[in-house]
């Protein structure tokens, strides 16, 4: 700031511009004057006074049009601009702000001290910013920069020099409202730093006409952005390249080693056709709080650079730098999620990993809460006889192998995986999403499963003599609490309840009927597939006061022979009621349809022992006193 303060009252009022004058005069200021804004911009060329306090409606030149001139003209922007007004508004205050003013003064309203107190801010103020004039950027009211317009060196300026003050002062505000238009369009139409760089050389383009083009991102790894004339040689690009790497390696305290290159498949350059060579080279950092990058352009134009063109890639860049550092965060949050999924999809429905990653405040709804889900458990068949006479290695990699399998099946049928429980795998249908059909979502999972085991490859271990590689696979649909159950160390997403318990007690019964897979009755009235049912039984299971009716499990193109099913379902009816010899005949007729069925011995089996031994009272359930 000058020693002797200096400043301009502009006002059409002769009475307003005593006042202002007698303010600014006994706070130290030397102060000229002008009638109109015209009249005030040709002191402005001579005088380029401190401050300058203008009627925000004066002649000729309004007061917050000569701000916008004074502001977006490199010479004058440094000057204080206090507008003075009659009355408190919200519409001045919107002007003021866009006039990039540095006060408003209501004049009637705010006292004498206010306006001297206010000029001395306003002046500090200014002096601060104009150091980045030296750039060709002013920070303005609200943090706007804008490239400025350089006027002539002249204390007499004619009206040719007015005309281009006025016009180039416009210009550069016009300037600033493109490229904040387009980065505000790029800002709001996406998030990839791909669509966004590209979009920035468009808009860049339209600033300077470029044969080469390098716009590097410090990312993991980082990313070099080229659009390079086609009529450079092969070693003038290298060149190019080389030199802007220099340049950004010298800027870019840390960067990750990898780059990768991409070239831009929409080239803004219009080739020159003859082999030509870059003359003129200027690169530009872009720089936020947690980014870095630099932008690299070169022409064979040895002209290719003057000040006003350097002016405007300074503020382009500025802008699009926050844009580009979105970007890139959002890529960083990308791939951290992209990893989160990866490490928690072994343990985690992805439905619950879609709603952590989405925000969702709604998981927490789910937690106690009770829902209707088909359980499924399944188990190896003689599993420890296999692991007994295999190495525990080897038993590791095939159990991989087999729950690799399972899994895919369970999850492409709309299952989550619940737990791992040694050789055995508890799934899910209905917790984390739920469909109309999750008991028979889960059937169709266990009858592939089944059809799949014959793709398990079970040559690198040993199997127990005369044992075929099984599983059972019991389900149960019933009401169940869904929720995060652990401590404070350790949750698991799971769910708890009778149902549960009666899931693994019917994957037991696989074992006592020889049968692959056992459903209750409430998946079988929830079957729409293509499958065949067999009663097994009335049971209670160990632990349990209330019956379940069991059944069989079979795709339609296994199905029974006809004969077989009339026998056995006649049987079954037969035996329900209490008439076992009778029954028996049937079961036994049914046996020689389907010799070793071993539901159909065990039924029959009881059947003599209670024609011998008839029960006290027979209700068609058995109690069962093993698991």
């Amino acid at each position: 700031m000058k020693n002797n303060k200096t400043a301009l009252v502009a006002a059409d009022s002769e009475t307003m511009r005593s006042l202002l004058v007698k303010m600014l005069e006994s706070g130290g200021y030397t102060v000229t004057t002008a009638s109109d804004g015209l009249e005030a911009l040709k002191l402005l060329y001579a005088s380029k006074p401190d401050c300058i306090a203008a009627y925000a409606y004066l002649p000729v030149l309004n007061g917050f049009r000569l701000s916008r001139i004074i502001k977006n003209t490199r010479n004058l922007a440094d000057i204080a601009v206090i507008i003075c007004v009659t009355e408190i508004s919200t519409v001045h205050q919107f002007w003021g702000d866009n006039a990039l003013c540095n006060g408003l003064y209501v004049l009637g309203h705010d006292t004498p001290e206010h306006f001297f107190d206010m000029a001395d801010r306003a002046v500090e103020s200014a002096g601060q910013n104009a150091g980045s004039l030296q750039s060709g950027a002013v920070v303005a009211a609200g943090g706007r920069s804008a490239a400025l317009h350089r006027m002539s060196d002249t204390v007499s300026p004619s009206e040719k020099d007015l005309i281009e003050l006025t016009a180039g002062a416009y210009e550069s505000e016009l300037f600033t409202h493109y490229i904040m238009a387009a980065a505000y369009e790029a800002g709001i139409q996406t998030f990839s730093l791909d669509e966004l760089v590209l979009r920035m050389i468009r808009c860049l383009s339209g600033l300077y006409s470029y044969h080469g083009l390098a716009v590097i991102v410090n990312d993991d790894p980082v990313i070099e952005y080229l659009d390079i004339d086609p009529s450079l040689s092969e070693q003038e690009t290298a060149d190019f390249r080389q030199v802007c790497k220099a340049d950004f390696t010298s800027n870019i305290d840390e960067h990750k080693g990898e780059w990768k290159t991409r070239y831009i498949t929409e080239s803004c350059i219009v080739p020159q056709g003859d082999r030509c060579r870059l003359k003129s080279y200027e690169y530009f950092v872009l720089a936020g709080n947690s980014f870095a990058g630099t932008v690299h352009v070169a022409s064979c134009d040895a002209d290719g650079f003057d000040e006003r063109c350097h002016d405007r890639m300074v503020f382009f860049t500025a802008v699009f730098s926050r844009l580009l550092e979105i970007a890139v965060q959002y890529r960083s949050t990308k791939r951290a999620e992209q990893r989160m999924r990866l490490a928690f999809s072994r343990f985690v429905p992805p439905e619950i990993i879609d709603s952590l990653t989405a925000g969702d405040n709604s998981l927490g709804a789910t937690i106690g809460e009770k829902r209707k889900v088909a359980i499924m458990i399944a188990d190896i068949r003689n599993f420890t006889g296999i692991s007994e006479i295999n190495k525990p290695e080897d038993v590791v990699a095939f159990l991989n192998q087999y729950f690799t399998v399972m899994v895919n099946i369970i999850k492409k049928c709309g299952g989550s995986i619940d737990k791992f429980m040694g050789d055995a795998v508890m799934a899910l249908f209905g917790a984390t999403k739920s469909y109309e059909d999750n008991g028979n979502r889960a059937a169709l999972a266990a009858v592939e499963m089944i059809q799949a085991l014959n793709t398990i490859d079970t040559s690198r271990i040993c199997m127990p003599e005369g044992f075929k590689f099984m599983i059972g696979v019991g389900i149960h649909y019933g009401d169940v609490i869904v929720g995060s159950i652990g401590c404070a160390d350790k949750t698991d997403y799971t769910v708890i309840g009778d149902n549960v318990n009666l899931a693994s007690r019917v994957e037991g019964l696989t074992k006592q009927y020889g049968i692959p897979v056992i459903i209750t009755g409430a998946v079988k009235d929830d079957l729409t597939g293509k499958f065949q049912t067999r009663h097994l039984d009335n049971v209670k299971v160990k632990g349990k006061s209330v019956p379940v009716s069991i059944y069989e499990l079979r795709p339609e193109e296994e199905a029974f022979p006809p004969e077989f099913i009339r026998n056995y379902e006649k049987a079954v009816e037969l035996y329900q009621a209490g008439a076992w010899g009778l029954a028996s005949k049937y079961f036994y007729k049914a046996l020689q349809e389907c010799p070793g069925d071993r539901a159909t011995e065990i039924l029959l089996e009881r059947c003599e022992t209670y024609a011998a031994l008839p029960p006290e009272s027979w209700d068609g359930v058995v109690t069962l006193t093993t698991k």
